[in-house]
């Protein structure tokens, strides 16, 4: 198990590398299906994985570079005691926490509301957001039925001025150098 200071120091090295101005989300998925209501075992994105050490279906990692701040978030699904019985334990916000090693820990159905306030331009707390990083790695599927580039053109719709980048090859870059807790 990676450390969650490792994890911090991949995030800060990824956040390096973007350009100010600008925001990734990296989307852990969601399980694909075999037929009809059926469902494969979910398997997360490798990349999501690889920057929080959270293997948790419908998760969005946030990382936020702009005017000189840093800012990262996990967005993950709300806890509902009734619904465990179905679906099985969900990770807590403590533990998604210490797990990852990121103090700003919301729910997933916050995300729009969230992206909402990033990319609102001149509204923003966080300054103007010209770029939006999201991995195109591979085609994903972040709900069941949006995908990676379904939710890249929604944001483009949305807001005119935003550039859409793949941050796939960013991480690939950190991920060929090996740690010592790899």
């Amino acid at each position: 198990m990676i450390s969650s200071y490792e994890l911090s120091l991949r995030r800060n090295a990824l956040l390096d590398q973007m350009e100010d101005g600008s925001v990734a989300l990296v989307f852990s998925g969601v399980p694909k299906y075999r037929l009809g209501q059926q469902k494969y075992p979910f398997e997360v994105n490798r990349n999501f994985y690889y920057l929080t050490g959270v293997d948790e279906e419908d998760c969005v990692l946030i990382l936020l570079k702009s005017e000189g701040e840093r800012k990262e978030y996990l967005l993950i699904p709300p806890y509902e005691d009734r619904k465990r019985r179905w679906y099985g334990k969900r990770i807590s916000q403590e533990e998604a926490s210490l797990a990852s090693g990121i103090r700003n820990i919301l729910y997933s159905t916050s995300l729009n509301a969230r992206m909402d306030a990033i990319l609102n331009g001149s509204l923003s707390e966080y300054g103007l957001i010209q770029n939006v990083y999201l991995d195109f790695g591979r085609e994903e599927k972040i709900a069941d039925d949006v995908t990676t580039l379904q939710y890249r053109d929604s944001l483009l719709l949305a807001y005119g001025n935003l550039s859409a980048k793949d941050i796939a090859p960013l991480i690939a870059t950190l991920r060929r150098k090996k740690s010592g807790g790899e």
